[in-house]
Formats: structure tokens, C-alpha cells, sequence
């Protein structure tokens, strides 16, 4: 090639850069109208199966200019697809700020500092039914722990992993109890396991990448893969099938730029447990995508009953990574320790972002978390399930809409009007918090979320007579 002909080249992509950006700027005036009549309209600001057929029609021309097929798609899909994304990502940050209210949607987190305001401000009594902390006290071993790591001297820097001592109990214990072989290089210790999905998510995407989540779902994930720049394709379950994902639906959300999918079992806010069959077939999908498999399993100690769960570490997948935490399972929430079981080059990413944040997991937390490795925690998932009883037999009184949970800590719930609403004046007028069902999905706004672990039987039953008085009783 000769110079004149590369300048040529460079006159042309300057040209195509030009008409990008003209049709860029058109394109964002066009969102922020549609964002305008959204609003006027009462509807949410994504619309998923408008995306689906805007995503079929850009590929569909991709492979019509360059070949290839949804099976064997051409090179330039996973570009066009990652341009794609960012165009969705920017249309929906348009809409957002045209809405004029300032004010995303509504969470658990959102209805649980609302009544701490009220508890703290105008001293209300609050029964509090949206929050999943555990309202019982850590082992004993936690506290003596603690208090001896300063006469100790565990009051160091530590590595960015993790102390040693530790690395080698969870390695052990993970082994044991996942039927998987994990060695200590393959576990990192982060401050909860939210920091463990999010350095996860953080140090394996990137902008225009495409993750599935199965909703209703953690409203975390879409805000972790939002900072990565990543793109949430939902997956969405019902409460007619259980809560079971469909393999079908995984499969065909997978697409060029798809990077990681994330299964959130015993899950939050259904307490559903995946069926092995189900987990056998996701995890063939990721594994001859080679995508990444994010398991948050840190409801997996309140499995209810003999019902079956497994790990995404006991296939042996090379792009697993599982998400534990001390934070449910010995009721540790405000020490902030978690830990990831993963591959070396996923450990790798993790280990760099503590490192870069916060060095790491303070010692003497870390201490108190070894003391309680492997201890029987079998009374507190005792206790959460006989709560589970507790609120499943007022709500069947109430003629709500459930599945009964298998595992985790909460009760997700048709109530039959607009959720949101309901936790505003359940809160405010009767006292009661309970998390909308909103925050877990746009398509679950007619649903709650009750949690069983802040409150004895006694206080969740005279909530869930508040709740009935305010409802008129019952549901049909």
C-alpha cells in the first residue's frame, strides 16, 4: 500500500467518523423524546422486547453484509453487537435523565433506610420484613476471635487474597462440601460477597458486554454490570413455572457479546433452588460458549429440607466462579467478609481490585471468619425455615400468590396492586417494611418480598396482620 492510498483511507474513515457522530447526536434526540413519552405514558424506561427486536434486526443485517449465522456467527457480530449495547446503555441514561423525578426505582435498601429514618427521627417502632440480616448473634468463636487478635498481633496488612490460615480453611472446606478440588490459589476473601460479584463483574467485563441474569433477581447485578459498561439481558421466571428458568430462554439470550451469566440460587427474591437438570443444562450452554458462570450462593446453608442443590465449583469449569459469604449463613453482616472460589486467572482479577481498593479484608475479620469455618450452623437455617412456616401460613390465610420457598430467607409474593405503593404506605401508615418487588424486576411490580430474618414469629405475625388489614383482608 502506498502513502496516497492510506491517506485515502484515512480521508474515508474520517468521513464514516463524521456521519457517525451526526447520526449520534439525532439518535440521542430521538431517546430523549421517547423518554419524554414514557413518562407521560406511566411506562418503565426499558423495554426488553423492543431491544430483542432492535438486536435481531442489527445482526440480522450484519449477517446479510458479512455472512455467518446465529449458530456460526460472522466476526463482526460480537463488534456490532458490544456498538449495539453501548447505544442501548446510552438511551437508557437519555430516558433517565428526561424523566424529571430523580429517583430510580425502589429497593429493599431503599424501604430499609426509610425506616431507619423513622426509627431514628420520630422514634417508630419498625417490624422490619425487608431486609435479609439476620436478626440472631454470630458463634461465640467470632467474638473470642476478635477480641484476641490485637494481644496477637493480627493487626497487620495482610495479602490481597487473604490470610493464609484462612485460604487453606475455606480450600479445605470448599473441597469438601462443593466436591471439588480447590486449592488455596483458587479462593480470594473480599469484604461481603457483594464485593466479590462486583470485583467479579468488574475484572472480567467490559463495555458492550452481555450479561443474562434470571429475574426476579438481586437488583446488584444490573448496577455492577451498568459500572463495567456491560449490557443485562434478563431471563424472565414465573410463578406459574416455579421460578425455573427456561434452558430455551438462556440459550437464546446468549448472543456474540455475551461474557457471563449469573445464577443466584437458593435465590433472592423467590427462594426457588434450581432443579439439577436445569443446572446441568446452563452450565453446558456456558461451557461451549466458554462463558462465564457467576454463581452467588450465599443462601446455600438455608437449603430447605432434602431438596438438592449444587455448586457451579463442583462441575470443574474453568470460567465458574462461586460467591460464599459469612454474611447470612453466621449472621457476620456488618463484619463484610465473603470470599470467591475460582479459576487463578479469575483470583487474579479479584486479588488486583482489593489490592487497588482497600489492600484487604481486615486481619482480625479475617481472623474471626477462620474461627468460624466449618461450624454447625444448622439452628439458624432451622430458624429461618420455621419463620418461612410462619409467614407462608398468614399469607395463604391472605389468599396471596406464592411458591413456597426452597431456601434463602424470604416469601416473594402477588399482592395484586402496585407493590411499590404498597411499601410506601404499609411503612409509613402501618409501621411494616417490606421490599416492592419492583426493585428485583420491571416485570414483578404487582409483587413483595417478606424476609423472615430480622423478626421473631410473634412480630411477623402482627405484621402480616397489618399488612391484611391494609389490603381489606384478602386477595382474589
Amino acid at each position: 500500500m502506498t502513502e496516497d492510498e492510506l491517506g485515502e483511507l484515512r480521508e474515508e474513515i474520517g468521513r464514516v467518523t463524521v456521519e457517525m457522530a451526526k447520526l449520534f447526536v439525532r439518535r440521542a434526540q430521538i431517546s430523549s423524546d421517547i423518554g419524554r413519552a414514557k413518562k407521560g405514558l406511566g411506562m418503565g424506561i426499558t423495554d426488553e422486547s423492543r431491544e430483542e427486536q432492535l438486536r435481531g434486526a442489527v445482526l440480522g443485517a450484519c449477517r446479510k453484509e458479512f455472512g455467518g449465522s446465529a449458530g456460526d456467527p460472522a466476526p463482526q457480530e460480537a463488534a456490532v453487537s458490544r456498538f449495539l449495547n453501548f447505544l442501548l446503555d446510552e438511551s437508557t441514561t437519555i430516558q433517565s435523565q428526561h424523566r424529571g423525578d430523580g429517583k430510580g426505582r425502589p429497593t429493599h435498601l431503599s424501604v430499609f433506610q426509610a425506616a431507619k429514618r423513622l426509627e431514628e427521627e420520630e422514634g417508630r417502632q419498625i417490624i422490619h420484613m425487608e431486609v435479609g440480616e439476620p436478626d440472631y448473634m454470630p458463634p461465640d468463636s467470632v467474638a473470642t476471635a476478635l477480641s484476641e487478635s490485637y494481644g496477637r498481633g493480627h493487626i497487620r496488612y495482610e495479602g490481597p487474597r487473604g490470610v493464609p490460615a484462612l485460604l487453606d480453611a475455606l480450600a479445605e472446606y470448599g473441597s469438601k462440601r462443593f466436591g471439588a478440588s480447590i486449592g488455596p490459589g483458587n479462593i480470594a476473601v473480599t469484604p461481603g460477597g457483594r464485593f466479590a460479584v462486583f470485583a467479579a463483574m468488574s475484572s472480567l467485563l467490559g463495555p458492550g458486554d452481555e450479561v443474562i441474569t434470571v429475574e426476579p433477581a438481586w437488583p446488584a447485578y444490573r448496577d455492577c454490570a451498568a459500572h463495567a459498561g456491560a449490557r443485562v439481558r434478563a431471563v424472565q421466571a414465573s410463578l406459574e413455572g416455579g421460578w425455573m428458568p427456561s434452558i430455551q430462554d438462556i440459550q437464546d439470550a446468549v448472543g456474540p457479546s455475551t461474557k457471563m451469566v449469573i445464577l443466584n440460587y437458593p435465590n433472592n427474591p423467590t427462594g426457588a433452588v434450581l432443579r439439577p437438570d436445569i443446572m446441568d443444562g446452563i452450565m453446558e450452554v456456558a461451557s461451549d460458549r466458554g462463558i462465564y458462570v457467576l454463581g452467588d450462593e450465599i443462601y446455600s446453608e438455608y437449603v430447605r429440607g432434602s431438596k438438592p442443590w449444587r455448586s457451579v465449583a463442583s462441575y470443574g469449569y474453568q470460567n465458574a466462579i462461586a460467591v460464599q459469604s459469612f454474611s447470612k449463613s453466621h449472621a457476620m453482616t456488618g463484619l463484610r467478609i465473603g470470599y470467591a472460589v475460582a479459576d487463578g486467572h479469575v483470583i487474579d482479577g479479584i486479588a488486583s481490585l482489593l489490592s487497588l481498593c482497600m489492600t484487604s479484608v481486615p486481619a482480625p475479620v479475617q481472623r474471626a471468619a477462620l474461627s468460624a469455618v466449618g461450624q454447625d450452623v444448622s439452628g439458624n437455617a432451622r430458624t429461618i425455615s420455621e419463620r418461612l412456616d410462619v409467614i407462608a401460613s398468614e399469607a395463604r390465610k391472605m389468599g396471596m400468590e406464592y411458591a413456597e420457598p426452597e431456601g434463602a430467607m424470604y416469601l416473594f409474593a402477588r399482592v395484586g396492586t402496585d407493590g411499590a405503593r404498597l411499601a410506601e404506605r404499609l411503612l409509613s401508615e402501618h409501621g411494616v417494611a417490606v421490599a416492592p418487588g419492583s426493585g428485583f424486576g420491571e416485570n414483578y411490580r404487582d409483587y413483595i418480598r417478606i424476609s423472615a430474618a430480622r423478626e421473631d414469629a410473634n412480630r411477623l405475625i402482627e405484621g402480616m396482620n397489618r399488612l391484611k388489614s391494609m389490603l381489606g383482608g384478602g386477595h382474589t
